[in-house]
């Protein structure tokens, strides 16, 4: 890379990170509801109550949050978090599950992206291949606007800009899934993991155009 195209790279990088700085730190959001997610849906999976964590969501400073497990037909089992942010400012508390799970004794023997295709779009989601004793599970991961997932906050960020520069909604969620891999194998768990993650996905859009 040449001296000029150094400069021009360094010049909108600093043009962005002002934007940004602008975009979370400028302007008054209106409060959550705290519950916008606890009655959630999603299509063919039965959603069952677990014992949330209000550690972890003080921790990441949600502005609302959702614990639950689904479980299919078939019975595989799928645990959800979703971690609301009503605002791009609460967006920089979400992190990557791996330092959790790390932390809580597990290893992780893969981690890279994966791409879902729902019809005419693609979702694109972090995945984390994690092992504590003899237990496995598969994790996926992304951020959320609308019905658009990302693998990188940073993206989701940009997508978000042009509403918080014009004043509009800047809801966004952090979303983790995880099933434990057991007689099925990694494939099962990979088929209903994706399979999850469309409904996911939409259950959460629609939501969140409700505002």
């Amino acid at each position: 890379m040449g001296l000029y195209q150094r400069v021009a790279f360094l010049s909108i990088s600093f043009l962005v990170a002002g934007l940004f700085n602008f975009a979370i730190s400028d302007g008054e959001v209106p409060p959550a509801d705290p519950n916008v997610f606890s009655d959630l849906v999603v299509q063919g999976w039965q959603a069952v109550d677990i014992p949330s964590d209000k550690r972890i969501s003080e921790a990441l400073m949600t502005d609302a949050s959702l614990f639950k497990q689904y479980v299919s037909k078939n019975g595989q089992r799928v645990s959800v978090y979703v971690g609301y942010y009503k605002s791009l400012q609460g967006a920089q508390y979400s992190h990557s599950p791996q330092v959790c799970y790390v932390a809580h004794g597990w290893t992780t023997s893969r981690s890279g992206k994966i791409a879902v295709n729902i019809s005419e779009r693609v979702l694109i989601a972090n995945q984390l291949l994690v092992k504590k004793d003899e237990q496995s599970e598969l994790v996926y991961y992304w951020y959320q606007c609308r019905d658009k997932a990302f693998a990188d906050l940073f993206k989701m960020k940009l997508a978000l800009l042009p509403n918080r520069l014009r004043g509009l909604d800047q809801s966004n969620v952090f979303v983790r899934i995880s099933t434990p891999i057991d007689n099925g194998g990694l494939s099962r768990a990979e088929d209903e993991l994706r399979s999850f993650m469309k409904e996911l996905n939409s259950a959460i859009g629609q939501r969140l155009l409700q505002g």
